[in-house]
């Protein structure tokens, strides 16, 4: 198995380190894992639970020892189905709401607050589904890749894949990092650090994103033809007088 395949299927960096050493012992006691991973004894149960309730992992007691084991990597692919299925259905019936009259309502909402890594993957698979040939970024600090490692990779890979050009001008302290040669389909240029800002802001055809890079993370959706274009007005200005 190539460890890198745990991270597509959607596991943490230590949901994966844990896995990869249980799959290779086939099975142990917690205390070995413990050991093994050098981890806190609280994280190793509570990874443990997660991987259970993937579908991965099960456990089997003999006396007072309770053994943790692979299962059948095949018992996951059947919850995965499962799941397929599900979000199946709740598309079918977004189709079938959208289908109904909405009475004196002439427009939808424009403007949404999420937050936390599931609201930011919703935004970006928006991004994905609706950005034109170019997506715009500026007040860039390299936050995303700090803060969700994982779905970092796999969103850019999907991004390359769709051939969505990024442009994006980041604050000066991530020009070491040298972005450009580690994501494709990436043009960057930089501004002095005194412009810094805890917010990161996304263009894309009609809409803007604003991320406040906290703890949780906080986003601002706004879907505005007028707005955008003037945040779209914003970029082109920065975009002339940051440095390549």
């Amino acid at each position: 198995m190539d460890k890198s395949a745990l991270v597509a299927l959607g596991l943490t960096e230590k949901e994966s380190d844990l896995y990869w050493i249980l799959y290779q012992k086939h099975s142990a006691p917690a205390g070995q894992l413990i050991k093994d991973t050098g981890m806190h004894r609280a994280a190793v149960y509570d990874i443990l639970k997660r991987l259970t309730d993937k579908g991965l992992v099960g456990f089997v007691n003999s006396g007072k020892k309770r053994e943790f084991t692979i299962l059948p990597l095949s018992l996951a692919k059947h919850r995965l189905e499962e799941e397929i299925e599900t979000i199946r259905k709740k598309q079918f019936a977004l189709t079938e709401l959208e289908k109904k009259p909405r009475g004196n309502m002439t427009e939808e909402p424009n403007v949404a607050v999420l937050k936390g890594k599931r609201g930011l993957q919703i935004i970006l698979y928006d991004l994905l589904e609706n950005a034109p040939n170019e997506w715009h970024v500026f007040g860039a600090q390299g936050e995303f890749k700090r803060t969700f490692p994982e779905f970092y990779q796999l969103f850019h890979a999907k991004r390359t894949r769709q051939n969505i050009v990024v442009k994006i001008i980041y604050n000066s302290n991530v020009k070491l990092e040298k972005r450009e040669k580690e994501l494709k389909l990436l043009k960057t240029r930089y501004v002095d650090k005194r412009f810094d800002t805890p917010a990161t802001t996304y263009i894309y055809g009609d809409k803007v994103v604003i991320i406040v890079w906290s703890n949780p993370v906080y986003i601002m959706w706004i879907k505005s033809k007028e707005v955008a274009r003037s945040y779209e007005n914003q970029f082109q200005m920065l975009w002339k007088n940051a440095k390549a």
